[in-house]
């Protein structure tokens, strides 16, 4: 007599969907009652969240909190829709361009570079609170000449959330290093050439002062490089010996270099160069203005994804072609192996060839933000004419994403960016084709809306707020004064002072300021999650470190 599935015990049920993808489970969730009473169980959402996603900080604390966790995780890997909003901050960075390297680490936001004249080796950074200062931070030590379009990578493991988060909220100090490669010369006998220098800087943060640097090394690469990319690979890889980790330079000018990836043993300082072999038996394609990262989850530890246009095949001007191609990096060193990725093969985006990307947290989803084509009809996705547009590497394959809301940025390229631990997009700085250069940030959110997303959106509605009382007060106070007698020597009751009116005009130019600018701190406002995170910076505002 034949066995039917709803015969089964609800415990082989769950051992059965627990062999599954959570969204290949709930894809069989009508065939029965049987298996929606299976979907039911906390834990069998639980485990597919961290099998799929890895650990997580919180847990779940309600009945639903497991599902709903993994439906926002699924959400947001899919990557089907961008939302847009501006960050209100105070900073003194200026409008930069030529990639400014943005990176967060201990619940603080980092700038450092870009090209400014003067400026193209400081670092700024600030608190997640609200509302946020990015302050100036003096770089103690040696430092690398001036230079342009280089690298900045975190020399830090992002797998192990809770251990860092548990570190921050028992007030302990923390740290963090960072290695600058490459770049174009700022100055010296031969400006905008490419530099063979690397440097790497250290950030101690102190839950009570503020955050010092100091360079700690400086060395020569076996080769100069510019627009390239520099990603960090952690100890913990499986294929790795270094108790340090690696970092891996792939692509980037001059173009004898764009096929070939130079590795630096981050334990001995050991550099090693190779041209990686490709799987198919064809030349590696040569990368220049394209994305790398490491990809920790799903088992594809050791896997550095490359995405981006590379040159047109056969064309002796070496011109770029307007199609995009996705390959793994798989392995280091000499061993390493680039693999095609079937479904990114010749893919034509609506995104330009320069753009900035980062990973979403907890996927391995990458967002890929840049300006349209010039040949692109439009000017932007979604509707979005004369803004930016946005696609993304989902399982190996690019897609376009939708761009939703009123509000995007404006068309731009050689801007920075990075992904905050709760899944949030943060992007800084840029230029456009006209020339003019931004000092704005935004952030953006693909599924559910992020804690720090929705913090942005309440202090622009607090923002909003003010600048509708004042400007109210102002016309109040114009509808008064026209219909009242001035006396020089006199103040009349009901009146402002001249100080006192003084004193008003200064405070309603600074509320009817744009909405990137802040009112004074009215003490600040925390990210309500404990994961580390980052700033802003805003067009306009400063504030002195």
């Amino acid at each position: 007599m034949p066995i039917r599935l709803g015969d089964l015990s609800d415990e082989v049920h769950k051992a059965v969907f627990q062999c599954l993808h959570g969204h290949e489970a709930a894809a069989v969730a009508a065939a029965g009652r049987f298996v929606a009473r299976a979907l039911g169980d906390e834990d069998l959402w639980k485990r597919c969240a961290w099998q799929e996603f890895g650990p997580q900080e919180g847990t779940a604390k309600r009945a639903g909190d497991a599902l709903h966790l993994y439906r926002g995780l699924h959400r947001r890997g899919q990557c089907l829709s961008l939302r847009w909003a501006r960050v209100p901050c105070q900073h003194n960075l200026g409008m930069r361009t030529r990639s400014p390297s943005v990176f967060c680490s201990h619940g603080f936001l980092f700038v450092f570079g870009g090209q400014e004249p003067r400026r193209e080796t400081d670092l700024h950074g600030g608190p997640l609170t609200m509302p946020l200062v990015l302050r100036r931070i003096d770089i103690a030590g040696a430092a690398l000449p001036s230079v342009y379009d280089g690298q900045v990578t975190v020399l830090q493991d992002d797998g192990e959330p809770r251990e860092r988060s548990a570190r921050r909220r028992n007030g302990a100090s923390a740290s963090v290093r960072v290695m600058v490669s490459g770049g174009l010369a700022a100055g010296g006998s031969v400006p905008h050439s490419e530099s063979d220098r690397f440097g790497i800087f250290e950030i101690h943060i102190s839950p009570t002062g503020a955050p010092r640097a100091k360079w700690v090394l400086a060395g020569i690469m076996p080769f100069p490089r510019s627009g390239h990319c520099a990603t960090f690979v952690p100890a913990r890889d499986r294929k790795l010996t270094s108790s340090k980790g690696c970092v891996v330079l792939t692509g980037g000018s001059p173009s004898h270099r764009a096929r070939c990836v130079d590795m630096l043993d981050l334990e001995s300082l050991y550099w090693s160069s190779s041209t990686p072999a490709s799987a198919s038996g064809a030349s590696p394609p040569r990368w220049r203005q394209h994305s790398a990262m490491y990809l920790r989850s799903r088992g594809r530890d050791g896997t550095i994804l490359c995405c981006g246009r590379s040159e047109t095949v056969g064309d002796p001007d070496c011109r770029w072609s307007d199609r995009w191609t996705a390959c793994w990096l798989e392995g280091c060193g000499s061993g390493a192996e680039l693999r095609s990725v079937p479904a990114a093969l010749d893919v034509r985006l609506s995104i330009g060839g320069a753009h900035v990307a980062c990973r979403l947290a907890a996927t391995d989803s990458v967002l890929l933000v840049g300006a349209s084509p010039p040949d692109a009809p439009g000017g932007g996705a979604g509707g979005a004419v004369g803004g930016v547009v946005a696609a993304a590497a989902v399982r190996g394959r690019l897609q376009d994403v939708e761009l939703v809301g009123q509000t995007v940025p404006e068309d731009r390229t050689f801007g920075g960016c990075c992904g905050l631990p709760d899944g949030t997009a943060l992007f800084y700085g840029g230029c456009n084709d006209m020339g003019r250069t931004f000092d704005d940030i935004w952030v953006a959110h693909t599924g559910p809306k992020t804690d720090f997303f929705l913090l942005v959106q309440q202090e622009l509605s607090f923002l909003t707020k003010m600048q509708r009382r004042v400007r109210s007060l102002r016309q109040n106070m114009d509808d008064d004064s026209s219909d009242a007698d001035v006396y020089d020597d006199a103040v009349p009751p009901g009146s402002i002072a001249p100080g006192g009116a003084s004193l008003l005009a200064e405070l309603v130019a600074d509320l009817e300021a744009s909405p990137s600018e802040p009112p004074p701190p009215r003490g600040p406002r925390t990210w309500p999650s404990s994961r580390g995170g980052g700033g802003s910076s805003s067009g306009g505002s400063s504030c002195e470190g």
